[in-house]
């Protein structure tokens, strides 16, 4: 929450145009697997804040840490 600057659960993160997606948890964590070596766009979204979406590009490890403030 940038307000407070606390983590936000349940908050909805898609990874547009793959189906794939989940919510973050009580300490605003969340992790989406089965993605490929390319780049995508993350969409984060819950009732009563902006949508923020971010663009990223997994590398051959997989791994990335994205962090949104809504």
């Amino acid at each position: 929450d940038a307000n407070t600057l606390k983590p936000l659960a349940n908050v909805n993160i898609v990874v547009e145009g793959t189906g794939l997606g989940t919510t973050t948890d009580a300490r605003g964590e969340y992790a989406v697997a089965g993605l490929r070596d390319t780049s995508y766009s993350v969409r984060a979204s819950h009732v009563g804040y902006a949508t923020q979406r971010f663009r990223t590009v997994l590398g051959r490890e997989g791994l990335v840490q994205i962090d949104f403030m809504l």
